[in-house]
This record gives C-alpha cells, sequence and structure tokens, in this order.
C-alpha cells in the first residue's frame, strides 16, 4: 500500500527520534544566535515514482526500525 506524502517539520522528526531511542522527555534546547535553517524540508519523490518506488514504510515506522537495528549492531564501547 503506498503512503500519503506528507510534510514532517525537523522539530517532529526530532521528536519521533527521541521518543524510540527511549529520550522521550529529553529538552531540546535551539541556540537563537545560530543561523535559522529550514522548518521542514519535502522530499520530492516524483522521479522516484517514475522508475517504479513506491513508498511502503512511514518515516516514523522507518526511524523506529533504524533505531532498533542501530541499538542491536552497536559496538560494545557504544552501550
Amino acid at each position: 500500500t503506498a503512503l500519503r506524502c506528507r510534510t514532517t517539520s525537523i522539530r517532529d522528526a526530532l521528536s519521533i527520534i527521541l521518543r524510540e531511542a527511549g529520550h522521550a522527555g529529553a529538552n531540546v534546547v535551539l541556540d537563537p544566535n545560530r543561523p535559522v535553517g529550514p522548518q521542514a524540508k519535502r522530499l520530492d519523490t516524483a522521479k522516484m515514482k517514475k522508475l517504479g518506488f513506491i513508498p511502503q514504510i512511514s518515516l516514523e515506522d522507518g526511524l523506529r526500525e533504524t533505531i532498533r537495528w542501530y541499538e542491536l549492531h552497536k559496538e560494545p564501547h557504544e552501550k
């Protein structure tokens, strides 16, 4: 089943990552002295769709699976 494209803010993506990594309550402080970058990025999948690629997994599920994989494969000194 193809997934609907949607824009995810960088803050929302960070929130997903923190939650899935077990740090849901972490306090993220943005430095107002840093240049303000994009608040969100959107991938244009038009070329991929023309080649027959249809996304099968959501960003949230992909981040969750990536974090789980990393946790299983990190080096002993990283634990």
